[in-house]
């Protein structure tokens, strides 16, 4: 029986990788006030505290404040685009 050693090969790779170090920043969402559902995104340190804010929201057209709503920590799901006729069946 012929055998081949691959000189990379772990049995669990799990097992032979480090843990990761957490990153220094989140990524967070402020809400308008004006209940517009108009959003921004900041980087802000993970030691930071709440963050609210007076800033611009373009649908009102005034300053209003942002209070942060939720701090992500991955990729959101996008939301299904329904205007383009994704989901219009055909009836045979």
């Amino acid at each position: 029986m012929n055998l081949r050693i691959q000189p990379n090969y772990t049995p669990n790779a799990k097992s032979a990788t480090m843990a990761k170090a957490k990153a220094r920043t989140t990524i967070v969402q402020l809400v308008s006030s004006a209940k517009t559902g108009f959003r921004r995104t900041l980087l802000v340190p993970r030691t930071a505290k709440e963050i609210t804010q007076v800033r611009y929201d373009p649908v009102v057209q005034r300053h209003v404040i942002f209070t942060e709503s939720k701090k992500r920590k991955g990729e959101q799901p996008k939301p299904l685009d329904f205007s383009r006729g994704a989901f219009l069946w055909k009836k045979k």
